[in-house]
């Protein structure tokens, strides 16, 4: 029958057992040390008085990581921040200790690349400013833009007072590719500085405005060709030779219906009274109703005068004599027979 082991030999495997897992802790250590990983997070100014904003915060800064390339790499920057505690301050330029939070694991450690912040603070500064409307994109070619109508009107701007004297206009931007009848959009506001660039420290209150633009199916296009009215004559002795029209056709755009029935338009009356050469006249066309230029405005026509050709000379015919009718003289008496008195 076997003897049990003695204790002395259990406490010593124990032992060895002990030592052989420590020594192989160290060298797992010792092979995978701690790494770093550099994060740029969001940053936030706490507890700021309601008179104050900052004008100059950075709107992110750098969190490095320190630890097992694990855990490094499960860190998610959208679950930390950094921030700055603003209890107290006063308007001007204020020196701020930064610090960072997050779901902390206790392999890891983290700080902010930079311990101290500079941020100039400024009172609050309100103003109110009209929205305008600027398109952007290229509209349907089946569709007619008319304009927008925007809804409120006007918006409150906040920001701080150094900033708020840069803004010169609020903008709603509206896509014309997207335009569509009868349908509104809702649009975010941009607050504008110098050279139209966005000033990130104003906001606008309320953020977001609808715009309503004016849209309608696009009328019916066509070119026509024109004709000329005539009123009066040239000077005497001169006539017309020829005209031409520059263009001699218009591009008209309406009502489909009426554009589809016209096949001429005509001028306004061109006046020829007294001219004795060549002339160019700017000349109204007479659009009918329903219609309209696509570019507005006279055309030109060139009247071509030339004198007038001399008649031919007339040939003179000298008058027929009427024929010569004798008549006997009753004093006297031919005798036939003897030929003579």
């Amino acid at each position: 029958m076997n003897a049990s082991p003695r204790p002395e030999r259990i406490l010593l495997g124990a032992v060895s057992l002990l030592l052989a897992m420590m020594l192989w802790l160290q060298v797992a250590v010792t092979e995978t040390p701690n790494l770093q990983r550099e994060v740029s997070v969001p940053l936030e100014v706490r507890n700021l008085g309601n008179d104050l904003l900052p004008v100059d915060a950075p709107p992110r800064v750098a969190v490095l990581f320190e630890g097992p390339q694990r855990d490094l790499d499960a860190i998610s920057a959208e679950q930390w921040t950094a921030f700055v505690d603003a209890t107290g301050v006063s308007a001007g330029s204020r020196e701020l200790e930064v610090k960072a939070s997050g779901p902390v694991t206790a392999r890891l450690l983290y700080r902010t690349r930079q311990r101290v912040i500079k941020i100039d603070f400024d009172p609050v500064s309100r103003v109110e400013r009209p929205v305008t409307v600027e398109t952007r994109g290229r509209r349907p070619e089946d569709l007619r833009y008319d304009g927008a109508a925007v809804m409120p009107d006007q918006v409150m701007i906040t920001g701080p007072a150094t900033v708020m004297r840069d803004v010169r206009a609020v903008r709603a931007s509206l896509d014309l590719s997207r335009i569509r009848p009868g349908v509104s959009y809702n649009v975010p506001v941009e607050i504008l500085g110098p050279n139209n660039r966005p000033i990130p420290q104003a906001r606008a209150e309320p953020a977001s405005v609808t715009v309503f633009p004016a849209v309608a199916a696009a009328p019916a296009t066509g070119s026509v060709l024109i004709t000329p009215i005539w009123r009066g004559s040239p000077a005497l002795g001169f006539r017309v030779t020829g005209y031409e029209f520059r263009p001699n056709q218009v591009m008209l755009t309406g009502e489909a219906e009426a554009l589809a029935a016209l096949r001429i338009v005509e001028t306004q009356p061109i006046n020829l009274a007294g001219l004795r050469q060549n002339t160019t006249i700017a000349v109204p066309l007479r659009v009918p109703s329903g219609l309209r230029q696509r570019t507005a405005g006279p055309v030109m026509v060139t009247v071509r005068i030339a004198p007038s050709p001399a008649p031919p000379a007339a040939t003179v015919v000298p008058p027929t004599p009427a024929p010569t009718t004798l008549r006997p003289d009753p004093d006297r008496v031919d005798n036939p027979l003897e030929g003579g008195p």
